[in-house]
C-alpha cells in the first residue's frame, strides 16, 4: 500500500511537470522563443506581483495546515500516514511560487531569451501548482469536516453514562 501510494504521489507531480513542458512547447512552437521572451520581459513585473501573492497565499494555506495539524484531526492524519504527504502538498508550491517570483523579478531586467523562457515555462509550472493546492486545500477542509462528523457520531452513540448512578 505505501508503495502503491508513493508511486502515485510522484506520478502527480510528474504529472504536473509533463504538463508544464508541454504547455510551454506548444506555446513556444506556436510564437516563437523569440516573441514568449519579450512577452516575458514586458509583463514580468505584473507576473511577479502575481506570483508574489500567489506565493503569500500559500504560506497561509500552510499554515492553516499547521494548526489544523496541531488537532486530533492531524493526530488522525499521522496514524493514517497521510501527514507527510499532506505537508509536502502544501510546502512544495511555495518554493515554486517563490522560484517564479525572484526569476520573472530577475526577468524585468534586459536578460538572455533563455532566462526569460525558464521564466515563462516556471510560471506556467506555477499557474499548475496553485490549481492543485487549491483541490488540495478544498480536499484537506472535506477531510476534516468528515472526520469531525465521524467522531461527533461516536460521541453521540456513546451509552449515557449518568442515568447508570
Amino acid at each position: 500500500m505505501v508503495k502503491a501510494g508513493l508511486v502515485h504521489l510522484v506520478w502527480a507531480y510528474l504529472g504536473e511537470i509533463l504538463l508544464a513542458g508541454v504547455l510551454y512547447l506548444v506555446l513556444v512552437l506556436w510564437l516563437g522563443c523569440g516573441v514568449v521572451a519579450e512577452f516575458v520581459h514586458v509583463t514580468a513585473a505584473s507576473w511577479a506581483n502575481l506570483t508574489g501573492v500567489l506565493f503569500a497565499a500559500s504560506l497561509t494555506v500552510w499554515i492553516v495546515f499547521v494548526n489544523m495539524a496541531a488537532t486530533e484531526f492531524g493526530d488522525y492524519l499521522r496514524l493514517q500516514n497521510d501527514y507527510r504527504a499532506y505537508y509536502v502538498a502544501f510546502v512544495f508550491p511555495m518554493f515554486v511560487l517563490f522560484g517564479a517570483t525572484c526569476l520573472l523579478i530577475i526577468s524585468v531586467a534586459q536578460v538572455p531569451v533563455a532566462v526569460s523562457n525558464v521564466a515563462m515555462g516556471l510560471l506556467i509550472y506555477a499557474v499548475i501548482n496553485v490549481v492543485t493546492l487549491v483541490k488540495n486545500a478544498t480536499g484537506i477542509v472535506d477531510l476534516q469536516a468528515t472526520f469531525k462528523d465521524c467522531v461527533r457520531k461516536a460521541v453521540d452513540a456513546r451509552p449515557d453514562t449518568s442515568k447508570l448512578e
